[in-house]
């Protein structure tokens, strides 16, 4: 479900697809991009909840451990089936991908997988990926 969240210490607000996994928790289910520092994919969260249905930012909870690695790809490099390819991988191996602005590219990795994106790339595009 798409939600607000205040980010108050950062004086930052975002919507985020979160589901609810506890009374005051919410699990990030996209990647939160511009908070890789200090929260990733999957991660859980505690919140407050506003009278808007908004959610506020607490603390973090628990860690995803899952590993997010971005690319930035050409116009041509997101347009290439190629691109698609390298994302039916990520999926068969249970990953999870993003696509934003184009050409800057998510690829989320589970804890223990051997899946290893930044290979994908290169394998398929050569070294300019990334």
């Amino acid at each position: 479900m798409a939600t607000t969240i205040h980010f108050s210490h950062l004086d930052f607000s975002g919507t985020f697809d979160v589901a609810r996994v506890g009374k005051n928790e919410v699990r990030l289910d996209n990647v939160p991009f511009l908070l890789l520092d200090f929260i990733g994919y999957r991660d859980i969260i505690e919140v407050d909840e506003n009278p808007d249905s908004s959610l506020t930012f607490v603390r973090l909870s628990q860690r995803s451990g899952w590993q997010t690695h971005n690319f930035v790809l050409s116009h041509q490099q997101a347009n290439d089936p190629l691109f698609l390819e390298v994302c039916r991988r990520a999926e068969a191996a249970g990953a999870h991908w993003e696509r934003i602005f184009g050409g800057l590219v998510f690829v989320c990795v589970p804890p223990g997988s051997s899946f290893d994106p930044a290979s994908e790339f290169a394998s398929l595009f050569g070294k300019s990926a990334g």
